[in-house]
């Protein structure tokens, strides 16, 4: 009777296990360009697409999907996408592609899987669709100038704030690349969804200087701090 209680044990134990894997394509590791797909949660459009060439950026996103322990799902109720994540490696090839629901879910291979251990970071991806916030201790330092939507990029005036010597601060890659534009041609620098927070400013002798803050950093007010803190140093 002892053998066969501890035999049920057993298999009880193993097929508990059994439906939790991680299905997702070791490949990801070699992932060279991710392309995320964002998607509009009222009517499942497509809304927006970036794409990430970095590796600090690309290693986060894939070690913490390779982290989650999935569970396939035999039934899902109806729902709509928020994001889908496409891996390539450097040929261009795809090499993964997963879909994020709005729901707690992955889809893969296209079933559906739920995360029964860990997490998935989405606060990490949507940052690539929003502007950075900034409450550092420059914040209301009058010689910076923080563009933290589209109306507030007004050629004039960062023209005239970056001329007399002031410090300008993209929150937003797409900000950064039409801050270029009024700067040009003083500053040539090319831009991407990695880049989470773009300094403007002249050094001491007139030079044109753009600082970049790439990837997610877990306090990004002192990360910004510390690049103005370089830039006045430099000024």
């Amino acid at each position: 009777m002892k053998k066969a209680i501890s035999l049920i044990l057993v298999l009880v134990f193993v097929f508990s296990f059994a439906g939790c894997s991680n299905k997702l394509n070791n490949n990801i590791d070699n992932t060279a360009k991710l392309e995320i797909i964002q998607y509009d949660v009222s009517d499942g459009a497509e809304k927006a697409t970036v794409t990430v060439t970095d590796s600090v950026n690309i290693n986060h996103i894939a070690d913490n999907l390779q982290a989650l322990k999935l569970k396939k799902l035999e039934y899902n109720d109806p729902t709509v996408l928020e994001y889908k994540l496409i891996f390539c490696n450097t040929d261009g090839e795809e090499i993964e592609i997963i879909s994020v629901p709005v729901n707690d879910w992955l889809e893969l291979d296209g079933s559906f899987y739920s995360i029964a251990s860990g997490e998935l970071d989405r606060a990490y991806i949507a940052r690539f669709f929003k502007p950075t916030e900034y409450h550092g201790k420059y914040a209301d330092d009058s010689s910076l100038l923080v563009i933290s939507s589209e109306a507030e990029i007004i050629a004039d005036k960062i023209m005239s704030h970056y001329e007399n010597g002031g410090i300008v601060l993209a929150t937003y890659w797409t900000y950064a690349e039409q801050i270029q534009e009024i700067l040009a041609p003083a500053v040539t620098t090319s831009f991407s969804a990695s880049d989470t927070a773009v300094l403007f400013y002249k050094t001491a002798n007139a030079a044109p200087v753009s600082s970049t803050i790439v990837g997610n950093m877990s306090d990004m007010d002192a990360e910004i701090d510390e690049m103005i803190d370089n830039a006045k140093y430099n000024q």
